[in-house]
């Protein structure tokens, strides 16, 4: 999750939304954001809401809980203490300037293309959905300017609107009067962040083979926290662990792999020895092949325990040190599954938008163009760094996305594609 507001602004919602209020969620969210990016989340939530965060939870907890939530989310400059300074920079580390860690974290320089829609009525637009839809024939265009120009949180206000006005299920309309790839698509548009995780994972370990990419696209590029939700959330959809299913479907060391990225502890700090990075690069030169990607693996125990940051500081010592990239060990030392997995958790790592600019690349080059890939992560970071990744796409490949997009795809799905890929400036 790169983009993290709207996510948590949502969450926030669900937590204080109808009967009751979920305080599990509501101070798993509030705690674990309040020293990282309230104020965004704050924003965003107001945006969505057209009310304030503190207004809701004032109303809708008890007195003195209230209180300490709003003394949590309340902003640095009505604070009376000054906030403790932290100057432990990045000062030692010797990278290059579109090489800085920030574009590593999280929370910077992320920019999706699909943004709140304004003026944004759930009711008004679940009308004209079922308008779009009943009768002889389907209105496509309809159904791509409201789905293709909202965000996920009101994407699922307008399918409550659509159950709850209309007594139907927007959903199965949508499935009914649609088909193919554009009905796979629009399914899709109608899962919350997590639930469409859950839901491409459960296709890639679903029936015959296996999609092993699907697996790692997914599992290498969540935060710690998404993998956590991940898990909670496809037990609850399918009713086993995803781990269970993830071992059943793969084997030996990638299966390995796999089980540390599932595990979502791995150390997520921006500060880096670059002294302790060095040693660590020539432990992996010490090692050799040492069974690369077992159990015992330096790779591995290095993996699990070194924050992306740390890691690619860690990459870049390694080739100072040998005059060769990491990556080249991992082709001579490896092979199938395995050495695809960690060759996509190092592209990860050192360059997010290029990851996936190339995954996009790959799955419309040649013969035949792979629907699902293209769904999946025009989709998933749609809200997250879609501006980024298209940027990076024309850097790669001296082409616009949309272009390649539009020649590979057809019909309402290529319009669909092309309307949630287009710019936040573009959008009405």
């Amino acid at each position: 999750m790169r983009n993290r507001p709207g996510f948590f602004a949502y969450q926030l919602q669900k937590a204080l939304k109808g009967a009751g209020t979920d305080e599990d969620e509501l101070n798993r969210v509030i705690i674990s954001r309040c020293e990282v990016d309230m104020i965004q989340i704050k924003d965003e939530y107001e945006n969505i809401m057209k009310h304030s965060l503190e207004d809701h939870v004032q109303s809708d907890t008890s007195e003195y809980y209230g209180k300490i939530l709003l003394e949590l989310i309340k902003d640095p400059s009505q604070r009376t203490i000054q906030k403790a300074k932290n100057k432990k920079k990045q000062e030692n580390i010797d990278l290059s300037d579109d090489e800085q860690p920030k574009i590593y974290r999280e929370d910077n320089i992320q920019q999706g293309t699909m943004i709140a829609a304004k003026n944004f009525d759930a009711n008004r637009d679940a009308d004209a959905l079922r308008k779009a839809m009943k009768g002889v024939g389907t209105k496509e265009q309809t159904l791509i300017d409201i789905l293709g120009n909202r965000n996920t949180f009101q994407r699922l206000e307008i399918k409550t609107a659509f159950k709850n006005k209309l007594n139907r299920d927007l959903v199965s309309d949508l499935k009914s009067e649609t088909s193919g790839d554009f009905s796979n698509l629009l399914e899709r548009l109608m899962l919350d962040q997590v639930e469409l995780d859950c839901f491409e994972l459960k296709q890639a370990v679903k029936g015959v083979g296996t999609n092993e990419e699907a697996l790692i696209e997914i599992l290498a590029s969540r935060s710690n926290e998404r993998i956590q939700l991940i898990n909670e959330t496809y037990a609850k959809m399918y009713s086993k662990p995803l781990e269970k299913d993830v071992k059943s479907d793969t084997s030996g060391n990638f299966c390995r792999l796999l089980a540390s990225l599932l595990q979502g502890n791995r150390p997520e700090t921006i500060e880096v020895d670059v002294n302790q990075a060095r040693k660590d690069a020539q432990s992996l030169i010490d090692a050799g092949s040492d069974k690369f990607g077992s159990d015992k693996s330096k790779f591995n125990a290095l993996f699990c325990n070194r924050s992306d940051l740390e890691l690619k500081v860690i990459f870049k010592q390694y080739t100072e040190l040998t005059g060769k990239p990491i990556e080249e060990i991992v082709k001579k030392e490896t092979s199938g599954d395995l050495q695809k997995g960690i060759l996509a958790v190092i592209r990860c790592i050192q360059n997010r938008p290029n990851f996936f600019a190339e995954q996009l690349n790959k799955a419309m080059k040649g013969f035949g163009t792979k629907e699902s890939t293209l769904t999946r992560i025009i989709i998933t970071r749609s809200e997250i760094d879609l501006v980024q990744i298209k940027k990076a796409y024309k850097n790669l490949f001296k082409q616009e996305l949309e272009r390649d997009v539009s020649s590979d795809t057809s019909g309402n799905y290529k319009k669909l594609l092309l309307e949630i890929l287009k710019d936040p400036s573009e959008r009405k």
